[in-house]
């Protein structure tokens, strides 16, 4: 049996170790668990590159960790796997690229309304959401751009 969570879920929670281990217990022997997620500090690669663009990653982690989340998860996936007592935990990089998926499947990553709650909420100032805006909206419209987006797959069995 394999049980493959819905994607970028651990992002959100608040004790994913308490998930984990939900999980091993509806989790017959044998079993495996496979759970894809992100890690901001793996992001990917955005050409041409985005001057704000960290910064606007590193707001996003600081709210989603006010709200109990961590955009940073992945890094402790594997180890959280293990500390449930999952046997033969891998991790995998899996690369989303708009020159393979298309870039209509990045498009909505990539929509500069997306920023317009963070700086109505204050998030980010009104020059920062200026200047992100314009410059996503200029890769949009770039011919040579490119978006890569990794994230992480993390698989254990249950003994």
């Amino acid at each position: 049996m394999i049980l493959s969570l819905p994607g970028m879920l651990f992002l959100h929670l608040h004790e994913p170790e308490l998930v984990i281990a939900e999980l091993k217990r509806v989790l017959r022997p044998g079993g495996k668990l496979v759970i894809t997620d992100i890690d901001d500090g793996l992001f990917g690669i955005i050409e041409p590159e985005i001057e704000d663009f960290h910064l606007l990653l590193n707001k996003l982690t600081t709210v989603q960790k006010k709200g109990g989340g961590n955009r940073l998860i992945g890094r402790q996936l594997p180890r959280l796997l293990k500390a449930a007592g999952f046997s033969a935990v891998e991790l995998e990089m899996i690369a989303a690229h708009s020159d393979v998926q298309g870039a209509e499947e990045l498009a909505e990553t990539l929509n500069p309304e997306r920023l317009r709650g963070l700086a109505d909420s204050g998030i980010l100032t009104t020059d920062e959401f200026r200047r992100l805006s314009t410059a996503i909206r200029e890769l949009r419209t770039e011919p040579d751009a490119y978006a890569m987006m990794l994230f992480l797959m993390v698989c254990g069995t249950k003994k």
